[in-house]
């Protein structure tokens, strides 16, 4: 009888702090639920619109600590939701961004926010890049591509 009750209890204890396994990741794909009696909007094609912030934009970051003078290349490709910043102090990197039609911000990954307005001519922009600990001046960048 004895060894009946060290058995159940060595099985109790076992199944007391068995490792329990998640539940399975499941992905449910979205689909938009139509409206009755309205059809699908058309899918664009090709390339989409570019904006006024679209395009290659070259400009310097004055007294960037500890590195001074450095010139950045963005390219803001159609819809403005990403940029592809380019420089030789920090290399190559991506943001996600968001734009309201006139301007496009992002945030990168120390914290800076910056944020591309181009100027009425079209062919310059003000770039403001405000971090958590300074805030650099105003620099103006100059569109090399449309």
């Amino acid at each position: 009888m004895r060894t009946f009750q060290r058995i159940v209890l060595a099985l109790l204890i076992l199944t007391a702090t068995a490792h329990r396994l998640p539940a399975p990741i499941q992905e449910v794909p979205e689909s938009p639920t139509p409206v009755p009696g309205q059809s699908p909007s058309p899918q664009p094609t090709g390339q989409p619109k570019q904006g006024p912030c679209g395009g290659t934009w070259i400009g310097t970051l004055r007294g960037v600590p500890t590195i001074g003078d450095v010139e950045f290349t963005l390219v803001i490709a159609g819809a403005g939701n990403v940029v592809n910043e380019f420089s030789s102090a920090f290399g190559s990197r991506s943001w996600r961004a968001t734009g309201d039609g006139t301007s496009i911000k992002w945030q990168d990954n120390w914290g800076c926010k910056w944020t591309l307005l181009p100027n009425g001519d079209g062919k310059t922009a003000s770039v403001r890049c405000n971090c958590p600990l300074f805030n650099y001046p105003q620099a103006i960048f100059r569109k090399a591509s449309l």
